[in-house]
């Protein structure tokens, strides 16, 4: 069931692309252990809040990035 979407019963990616997938989901993890670091550090030059306001632009856009996608390929979300 590895890479196989539960509401739908097809894979995420196909075979060959998988493993790339994969890949770049866990490097995106594994990035993301960095950001309250990262968080730390700006706070020494900017305020908290800004800092914080500076991380939500691109999350945000990340949603509605995702979110547009979803739309425009038809995917549906599960009732």
């Amino acid at each position: 069931m590895c890479g196989v979407r539960p509401d739908r019963g097809r894979p995420l990616a196909p075979p060959d692309r998988l493993a790339r997938l994969t890949a770049r989901f866990w490097a995106l993890c594994y990035l993301g252990f960095c950001a309250p670091y990262a968080i730390t550090l700006l706070t020494g030059w900017f305020a908290p809040a800004t800092v914080l306001l500076a991380a939500v632009v691109p999350a945000a856009a990340t949603l509605a990035l995702i979110t547009h996608r979803g739309t425009r390929r038809g995917i549906r979300r599960p009732v």
